[in-house]
């Protein structure tokens, strides 16, 4: 499907700029893949996919405690972007297709 891929995605946030790598699996609706990022690979949860659409969850072991983002973004072409969401507030991210 059209999401199926590697992507490179950059965000900027009062954390500073942080890269991670998304890998994303489609069967049908569901999004399966990983986010390798700040040196810890996690599992894409909960993923769904909507034609060029996606959303998923994450859990991230830090030393503040476990936390959860909710992700939403869209793929156009070689191009991905989307925000999201933790108890931090809403972060965008863009990035592009690697693989």
């Amino acid at each position: 499907m059209a999401l199926d891929g590697t992507y490179k995605i950059a965000t900027q946030s009062p954390m500073g700029k942080t890269e991670a790598i998304l890998r994303f699996k489609t069967n049908g609706a569901v999004l399966t893949g990983s986010n390798e990022v700040m040196g810890q690979t996690l599992e894409i949860l909960n993923g769904r996919a909507d034609g060029n659409s996606f959303e998923f969850t994450e859990k991230m072991d830090s030393p503040m405690g476990s936390m959860e983002f909710f992700f939403k973004g869209e793929v156009d072409g070689d191009k991905i972007k989307g925000s999201f969401k933790s108890s931090m507030g809403t972060t965008p991210f863009e990035g592009t297709r690697i693989g």
